[in-house]
């Protein structure tokens, strides 16, 4: 008598796909941090240029307000002009501080030493801007006391002591707009600019290097996440044909009493065999619950890195891979969900709740939750209702939720061109006051359901059209799952 065996056992198939599963979790996991470093390392180098071309721009800033106090002092002989300069020099760090931010940032000692020369000229103007102001002083006849101590304390030479105070101011004018004066001070900005651009080159080397390390752990993180979602995929297909399909097949075999495919020798084996294909069953829910369910949590921190990520400076072609990355980690999240609540439905796990809910309310619910899927297509989506629908309705909201979630979501990846209309329409029963029927219409301009098709859609796994094809990628576990939600409060699909 020949007889159908098992092959492979599940202990040997989660042997091999849970430490595959494992491995898979702590290469996303690596491969997430290893991102967000290189995208904290690049962040760093752009704030280092960002930083140095800011303390060059003050560097020359404070020796341009210098020169302007200083200028403004020898035209109109406003002492505040003279008081500003001083303060300036005496209570201002902006020239010291750009030095000392270079050093602690670990710029080497050969471009620092431009910026101290850069330091060291604009030092030199303050000896003759300080001359200046002493003749301007001198040419205004001001009062020794209102000047500042190192004005006051400035020698003027014998030559220019024997000038006549229009003489010196003609003087202070004429040292502050010389030719000479200009060139020191451009010797300033060739020290700042000379710096500026070799700090500058080495820092695009530096973020070059940075952006081909990001663009690589994104292609990484990208690869994983295909093969993170094939993975998923091989791992359920090979438990359905191996294990729950040939269970499924002696169980059909037993209900049909089909002795042509299954020859008993006795009430004893099938009493085991009943046994073994009960064990099988509740195997195969509580495999795929706790698979579901224990999958769900790395993916969605994989899902909220993504989206970190994707709030960050990228380029069109890292925007890609974390758009690519997103798309995977929801669709795996969405396969993940349905077998959870598939496995939940076939253990009889999932129970009614009984409570008021508002159908404006439902339709206002789906409409913000699908409008933008459909917009994306250019899909017209209409919700609207039917007849006298009471305002309250007492049942599970979340189950029928889910239904009509499904149906829309079926509905907005099928159809490429015009729209998708959802109906809620209440039929009342004149025999029992407040008693009824609800019934939800949704309709599409999709290719629809060949006749032939129309059943087997229903069943686990199964897909038609170019669902199969993996066009539009999901389980076959949406519409199993709303016909048995349907079925659980007592109605049909």
């Amino acid at each position: 008598m020949k007889r159908k065996a098992f092959k492979f056992s599940q202990k040997n198939l989660n042997s091999v796909w849970v430490p595959l599963g494992i491995v898979m979790i702590f290469l996303m996991a690596a491969s997430t941090w290893n991102l967000k470093k290189a995208a904290g390392v690049r962040q760093e180098i752009q704030d280092r240029r960002i930083l140095c071309g800011e303390i060059c721009d003050n560097m020359e800033e404070a020796a341009g307000y210098l020169s302007e106090e200083a200028r403004n002092y020898v035209i109109t002989g406003n002492q505040d002009y003279l008081n500003r300069y001083w303060d300036e020099i005496n209570t201002g760090t902006r020239r010291e501080e750009g030095i000392i931010k270079l050093e602690e940032l670990g710029v080497s000692d050969e471009r620092i030493r431009l910026l101290k020369s850069a330091k060291n000229y604009s030092d030199l103007l303050i000896y003759l801007e300080t001359r200046a102001m002493r003749l301007a002083a001198d040419g205004f006849e001001a009062s020794e006391l209102s000047l500042p101590s190192e004005v006051n304390g400035y020698v003027l030479n014998i030559a220019e002591k024997s000038m006549s105070p229009k003489e010196k101011h003609t003087a202070s004018v004429e040292l502050l707009f010389s030719g000479e004066y200009l060139s020191e001070k451009e010797v300033i900005g060739q020290y700042t600019r000379q710096f500026l651009r070799l700090v500058e080159d080495e820092l695009d080397k530096e973020l070059k290097r940075a952006d081909q390390r990001v663009s690589s752990a994104l292609t990484f993180q990208w690869v994983l996440q295909a093969a993170a979602v094939l993975l998923f995929l091989l791992m359920v297909l090979s438990y359905y044909y191996l294990i729950i399909q040939p269970a499924l097949s002696y169980h059909r075999c037993l209900v049909k009493e089909d002795k042509g495919q299954l020859e008993p020798a006795g009430v004893q084996e099938i009493y085991i065999l009943g046994n073994s294909i009960n064990h099988a069953l509740k195997a195969r829910d509580d495999f795929l619950a706790s698979v579901s369910h224990e999958i769900r949590t790395p993916l969605n921190s994989v899902i909220g890195y993504e989206t970190l990520l994707e709030q960050t400076k990228l380029d069109y072609l890292q925007k890609e891979y974390v758009s690519c990355m997103k798309h995977a980690s929801n669709q795996l999240l969405e396969m993940a969900s349905h077998i959870l609540d598939y496995a939940r439905l076939e253990s009889t796990r999932l129970k009614l709740s009984d409570e008021e809910w508002f159908p404006e309310s439902f339709l206002r619910y789906l409409m913000y939750s699908f409008r933008h899927l459909a917009a994306e297509k250019n899909l017209e989506l209409k919700l609207h209702i039917e007849g006298n629908m009471p305002f309250v309705l007492l049942g599970d909201e979340g189950k029928i939720r889910q239904i009509a979630g499904n149906l829309l979501s079926n509905a907005v990846k099928f159809t490429e061109k015009g729209g998708i209309k959802m109906t809620l329409m209440w039929e009342g029963n004149p025999d029992s006051a407040g008693m009824g029927i609800l019934r939800l219409v949704v309709e599409d301009t999709g290719p629809g359901i060949k006749p032939e098709d129309l059943e087997r859609i229903f069943e686990p796994f199964e897909q038609t059209g170019a669902a199969e094809t993996g066009q539009h990628g999901g389980t076959g576990l949406g519409l199993p799952i709303c016909r048995s939600l349907a079925e659980l409060m007592g109605g049909t699909i």
